[in-house]
């Protein structure tokens, strides 16, 4: 996992060196439903990128996914300021 500032906020990636996830399911990857089956043929829900899509939204950023046969990569975008804001009720200011 890593992490670093982008001028509109912050982005994040997790990624994995498993199978790859085919070209065609990344479009639809985080509309829910879908499910990845592991080796052994055990799966989940489906739902898990589905709500890390929501989640995301809610805090008005946007994820995606690539993969390829060295790795899958899941970024995450979220928007803040480009320098953190001062504490509540701190008398220090950001400069103009």
């Amino acid at each position: 996992m890593a992490w670093r500032r982008v001028p509109d906020g912050v982005a994040l990636e997790v990624s994995n060196r498993g199978r790859p996830i085919p070209a065609e399911r990344l479009p639809g990857l985080f509309d829910g439903a879908w499910q990845h089956r592991t080796r052994d043929g055990a799966g989940g829900t489906g739902l898990g990128l589905f709500i890390a899509r929501a989640i995301v939204a809610a805090h008005g950023g946007r994820i995606a996914a690539r993969s390829d046969e060295r790795e899958t990569v899941f970024t995450v975008h979220l928007p803040g300021a480009a320098e953190p804001a001062p504490p509540p009720g701190s008398a220090e200011r950001p400069p103009p």
